[in-house]
Formats: C-alpha cells, structure tokens, sequence
C-alpha cells in the first residue's frame, strides 16, 4: 500500500468510530444448554470459537471456526447451525473469510491458532459456500492459519497470517 492508500482507507472507517458504544448492547444468540457431563477427565462446555466470517449481502448467513469442531454455517441468523467440515481431515479451524464479491466462495484457515492442538493444513477453499473444499496453500503448506482478509474489502488479493509467517 502507497502512503496515500492507507490515508484513504483510515479516513474511511473514522465515521464508524463516531457510532460505538463503551456499554455496548450485548445479546446472547446460542448454544445456551450445556453438552451431557461425559466420564472423562475432560471438561464439559460449548467448545471455542476462534474466528467469524459473514455473508456480504445476507445477514443471516455467517461461518463460525471453531478450535476443534471445524466449520459451521447458519441461514437463519443462529437459530440453527450446520457442520460443513467434518470431512476434511482436520476439524481445528481458526479463521473464515467469504469472498466480498462472490459470496459462494469461502476460504477456511486450518488450524487451532490458539492451543495448537489442531494440525494446519494451510488454506481450504470452498466454491459452494462451505458444502465441498479443497486445499489452496500452494507455496503455503501445512501452516497453521490464524486470520485471513481481503484488504480494502476487494478479492483480488488474500492475506493469510500463519505460524510461518504472512502469505499473499
């Protein structure tokens, strides 16, 4: 980015810092019943989410990576969530992205950034909104993906941080 990219892009996003609220207006959208205490030594809960996607057009629709749950997506604003990665063969997720442009096209950072205990496969790709992937980490390989973006909200170009560094 050219100094007077970023001048642009800062002066752009000032006007939302005028609508933010210190008390904020927090509402709980789910799960809310704890999962069935399990004889394990493993603590029982609703599990970690580590990153959310949204739709660019439909506000019911957003991707939710989990740590080691894989991927989920809702339709209805959260009143019900489908798996879409139990195929892959790593369930631990850290970010999701929807293409700005074209909403079918999801990317999937694999991964858990946060504890590590989920292998990174690097970046998954999905053409139909989440229902197939494949692998798009040419030059990336089996890197733990912990946030990817579009800068300037544009899909020409994905930035991907990753435990080996930033790709492009």
């Amino acid at each position: 980015y050219t100094a007077a990219e970023h001048a642009r892009a800062w002066s752009a996003v000032q006007p939302l810092r005028d609508i933010e609220s210190a008390a904020g207006s927090w509402q709980i959208l789910g799960p809310v019943q704890q999962p069935q205490v399990l004889n394990t030594s493993q603590p029982n809960g609703m599990g970690r989410v580590n990153g959310l996607a949204f739709h660019p057009t439909n506000p019911d629709i957003y991707y939710a990576a989990s740590a080691s749950g894989g991927l989920w997506k809702t339709s209805n604003g959260g009143l019900a969530w489908q798996p879409l990665t139990d195929e892959l063969p790593t369930l631990g997720t850290s970010s999701a992205l929807v293409d700005p442009v074209n909403p079918s096209i999801v990317y999937l950072g694999t991964g858990d950034r946060d504890h590590n205990d989920a292998p990174g496969l690097g970046v998954m790709k999905s053409t139909d909104g989440g229902l197939t992937w494949s692998s798009a980490n040419s030059g990336m390989g089996n890197a733990i993906v912990g946030d990817l973006l579009f800068p300037l909200n544009s899909s020409i170009t994905l930035l991907a941080a990753t435990n080996a560094g930033i790709y492009r």
